[in-house]
C-alpha cells in the first residue's frame, strides 16, 4: 500500500550558488513514539527530531559555510531540543537562527544556538521551567522527579545566560512566571541579537546617493546621518547641494543670437545679341535670300 507522506517540517536546503544552507525547524521537537508508527504515520509532517538534524548538517558539501536556521515551534521533547542545540553549535558551520514565529520552551533554547539569532518583528519567545507531564509516584518519587527537574533546568539555563544579557536570579524568576518574550526585551537580554526589520538600517554604505537625497531633503537642517559621525561622504554631499544651489541661482548668461548673412542673388546673365542679318522677315522671300547667300 502506497501511503502519502505530509511535507517534512524539517527541511534544509542548498543552492549550488550559495555558501549559505536553509534549515526550517518547524512543529514540535519530539522522536516519532511507537504509537504514531503504529498508526501508520511517521511524525515527519509534524515533528523535528534531533536525528534528522544531525544527519541533514552532516550531509552538507564543505563549500557551505553557513547555516540559515527558521524556527517556528511550541517546543517538545528536551532531550531533542538540547541534542539539536548542540548539533547546530558543533557544526563547524556560521550558524544563525530566526524566529518566524514562536520559539517557545525548548525551541528558545535552539534559538540560542545562532551566533547571529534574529527576531522578525511579529515573533515571540517563551521561555519557562521543564515538567513531566506524566509525573506520579510517592513523596519520595515526586521529590527525586522535582529534583531531576531542576537539573533539566540548568540546561535550558545555560544557554540563556551564555550571551551575558541576563542574571541568573532574573531569570529564574522570567522561568517561573511563564514568559512571553517580545523582540526588544530578547535584545534587552542578549537572548537575540537583532531584530530583523531593523537590521539592515545600520549597515554601512559608502554609496553618496543617499547622502545627496537626504541633503536635498533637509536642506537647512541636518540630517539623521549627519548627526552621526561618518566619513567625508556627507560633506560630499552637502559641497554638491551648494554647487546645484550656486547653479540655480546663477543667472543664464544672455545668448546673442547671430542671424547668417543672406547669400547675394547672383546676375542673371546678359541677353546675348543676336547678329543682325539683312535677311527678309520670314516666308518664301526669306528661305530664297538664304540659300542664295550660301
Amino acid at each position: 500500500m502506497t501511503r502519502n507522506h505530509a511535507p517534512r517540517v524539517m527541511q534544509l536546503t542548498t543552492d549550488v550558488r550559495s555558501t549559505t544552507a536553509q534549515m526550517t525547524i518547524y512543529g514540535d521537537i519530539a522522536q516519532t513514539d511507537w504509537l504514531t508508527i503504529l498508526m501508520g504515520d511517521d511524525g515527519e509532517g509534524t515533528t523535528t527530531n534531533a536525528l534528522d538534524v544531525s544527519k541533514a548538517i552532516a550531509s552538507l558539501p564543505a563549500e557551505v559555510t553557513d547555516i540559515e536556521v527558521h524556527i517556528n515551534s511550541y517546543g517538545g521533547d528536551v532531550a531533542e531540543g538540547v541534542a539539536i542545540y548542540n548539533a547546530l553549535r558543533q557544526s563547524g558551520k556560521h550558524v544563525t537562527t530566526v524566529c518566524d514565529g514562536f520559539a517557545c520552551s525548548i525551541a528558545s533554547v535552539i534559538f540560542m544556538a545562532g551566533e547571529r539569532r534574529v527576531m522578525n518583528a511579529a515573533s515571540l519567545l517563551m521561555l519557562h521551567e521543564p515538567s513531566f507531564p506524566r509525573a506520579g509516584g510517592n513523596a519520595k518519587q515526586l521529590r527525586k522527579q522535582a529534583d531531576d527537574l531542576d537539573v533539566i533546568a540548568q540546561l535550558s539555563k545555560t544557554a540563556y545566560l551564555a550571551p551575558g544579557g541576563i542574571d541568573a536570579d532574573e531569570l529564574d524568576a522570567v522561568m517561573a512566571a511563564e514568559t512571553w518574550v517580545s523582540p526588544e526585551q530578547a535584545v534587552e537580554w542578549k537572548l537575540a541579537t537583532e531584530i530583523a526589520d531593523d537590521a539592515d538600517d545600520d549597515e554601512p554604505t559608502q554609496s553618496a546617493r543617499e547622502s545627496v537625497a537626504l541633503a536635498l531633503m533637509c536642506k537647512g537642517e541636518q540630517s539623521p546621518q549627519q548627526l552621526a559621525p561618518t566619513v567625508d561622504v556627507d560633506a560630499i554631499a552637502r559641497r554638491v547641494v551648494e554647487l546645484m544651489d550656486e547653479r540655480a541661482n546663477t543667472p543664464a548668461p544672455a545668448v546673442e543670437v547671430v542671424q547668417e548673412a543672406q547669400a547675394e542673388p547672383e546676375p542673371e546673365p546678359a541677353p546675348v545679341d543676336e547678329p543682325k542679318t539683312n535677311l527678309p522677315s520670314g516666308g518664301y522671300a526669306r528661305y530664297s535670300a538664304i540659300a542664295n547667300k550660301e
